[in-house]
């Protein structure tokens, strides 16, 4: 077990530059999704989508493959309203950031709900920290409504994240191949 690991090493080694590529890439397309943040937002939207139809197809054919088991007709009519909404939005390529935006808006506000919800069952629990975890959810809540609000906001952010995780994933890669050279 030993040997294999130390060739597996020597292996990973011998091709160290690879990792340093692919890490130099990524710094690179972090980079431009910085420089170019509404481009960024806009190929977020079009994965959004993808997605949209990417889920709606396995609902459906996960509903035909299990048509014996009760409720199967919801995720077939989920993956027909996914792929509707998919397609929908693949027509009108300027609403998808619109509905984007939105989707992420709304997604914080529910979970900040839920976040009140479970630290006041914690505050009835008598559990240390709801408090902290109160502030945070109504921290949450309040963001929602300003990207309601501002859903502009909502693009510039994810972006600038989509951008932050392409450098600190290519800053790894850098530091793994530089790491692997020196092996």
């Amino acid at each position: 077990m030993n040997n294999d690991l130390r060739h597996e090493v020597k292996r990973t080694a011998r091709n160290w530059w690879i990792s340093l590529l692919v890490g130099i890439v990524s710094i690179g397309l972090g980079i431009w999704c910085f420089i170019r943040l509404d481009t960024t937002f806009l190929a977020l939207s079009f994965v959004f989508v993808a997605g949209f139809l990417i889920s709606g197809l396995f609902d459906i054919m996960y509903a035909s493959s299990n048509r014996e088991n009760s409720g199967w007709g919801w995720y077939l009519a989920i993956g027909i309203i996914d792929i509707i909404f998919g397609i929908v939005l693949l027509a009108n390529p300027l609403l998808a950031p619109v509905v984007l935006a939105y989707f992420i808006a709304f997604w914080l506000m529910f979970q900040s709900f839920w976040g009140i919800g479970i630290s006041m069952d914690l505050q009835r629990l008598n559990r240390k920290g709801w408090g902290w975890l109160l502030a945070w959810a109504i921290l949450g809540l309040l963001l929602s409504v300003l990207l309601l609000v501002q859903p502009e906001i909502t693009g510039i952010i994810a972006a600038i994240v989509t951008a932050s995780v392409f450098i600190v994933y290519g800053i790894f890669r850098v530091i793994l191949g530089i790491s692997g050279k020196n092996g």
